[in-house]
């Protein structure tokens, strides 16, 4: 059984207060996220060398949730029987063996609803016509503002407020020719 150690730099607490918890925790291997030292991931880094029954140990389950895509690591780590020890929130995967299930179909439903949340809206907006975004603007008001910025030197505030559009939109159609 080989115990890996990653820290996730300062994140949620400083590196040397996470090292100071878990350096008694007799590791065989650490990777410290957020140092180049020549792999991109070290989490994946991590796995790659892990095996079934071996310990992944983390200071808090902050660190894999905070990750994009948590699911794709906890699903890694299901496949391949890691083990995973949390210090802060006294996790133990031993203790709690559903956990991965539990989270990944927990997970899914999340995102099903967030899923079905957007269309719903997409659906109701192009019932009642209304439209998502940016509002489109004339091509006259698009010279309007380029003419005002180029001929006439003025600010994307002032722009803004001669053409009554927002800034994000001046600055859309100025960065474009700039």
């Amino acid at each position: 059984m080989k115990k890996v150690l990653y820290i996730k730099n300062n994140y949620p607490v400083p590196t040397s207060e996470q090292w100071k918890l878990l350096e008694m925790m007799d590791c065989d291997e650490v990777f410290v996220e957020g140092i180049d030292i020549g792999y991109p991931i070290q989490l994946e880094h991590a796995l790659k060398n892990l095996t079934n029954k071996d310990v992944l140990l983390v200071y808090s389950l902050k660190v894999l949730l905070n990750l994009s895509n948590p699911e794709s690591w906890f699903e890694k780590m299901s496949n391949k029987g890691i083990r995973l020890i949390s210090v802060v929130e006294k996790f133990d995967l031993k203790k709690e063996p559903t956990f991965y299930i539990r989270y990944l179909s927990i997970s899914k439903i999340i995102n099903e609803i967030s899923t079905e949340r957007s269309e719903d809206t997409g659906r109701a907006s192009s019932i009642d016509k209304q439209k998502i975004g940016r509002p489109n603007i004339s091509p006259k008001k698009i010279n309007m503002i380029r003419h005002l910025s180029l001929k006439e030197r003025m600010s994307y505030r002032q722009i803004s407020k001669a053409c009554d559009v927002s800034l994000g939109t001046v600055s859309k159609y100025l960065n474009n020719i700039e």
